[in-house]
């Protein structure tokens, strides 16, 4: 399976959110507040200690991507159940959680898939990777690892989607 590149649209129905819709919205169920972008994280799981700082910095950060019209949400292979753990046990209450992402999807958007080596983890899951994703659901741009640690910076990445708004940058690696 090849992995999406820039520019191109991101798979449909990857997985189900906690609020009980489809992501990505298709086409025809969406509504006039499209935003200027989606970030989307896709973590390891609620075994994930690192999993979890990340995201607890990101729900704190939910307010400063609304005020870019920015709609982030977070997704792991977990299960629904895993998916209302990590929600609850972080503290995850302005962040979207979606759960059952397959590895399929996973490695469609390129991120790498590992098995699990300790009874708490899911049999496959993804490693983590943050893609940022056009109001047409294309791909903007991706942050991809192959391990836990070393992820990028939230704040650079909201100082980047600044620059990409000011300065309208076109998609970049589509070459």
């Amino acid at each position: 399976m090849s992995r999406i590149l820039p520019g191109q649209s991101i798979p449909e129905n990857m997985f189900d959110t906690l609020d009980g819709r489809a992501w990505p919205v298709p086409e025809s169920e969406a509504t006039a507040d499209i935003p200027n972008f989606y970030l989307l994280v896709i973590y390891r799981g609620v075994q994930c200690g690192y999993c979890k700082d990340q995201l607890v910095e990101l729900n704190e950060k939910i307010p400063l991507l609304n005020n870019r019209n920015v709609d982030a949400i977070a997704v792991s292979v977990d299960t629904e159940e895993r998916a209302r753990q990590a929600k609850n046990d972080w503290g995850l209450s302005q962040l979207r959680l979606g759960f059952n992402l397959s590895t399929d999807a996973a490695r469609k958007m390129g991120l790498y898939v590992s098995s699990a080596r300790r009874e708490t983890e899911m049999p496959q899951f993804s490693e983590p990777g943050i893609f940022l994703i056009d109001a047409d659901q294309k791909l903007f741009a991706a942050w991809i690892a192959t391990y836990p640690f070393a992820r990028p910076h939230l704040d650079e990445i909201i100082k980047g989607i600044d620059f990409i708004l000011e300065k309208q940058t076109p998609i970049r690696g589509a070459d």
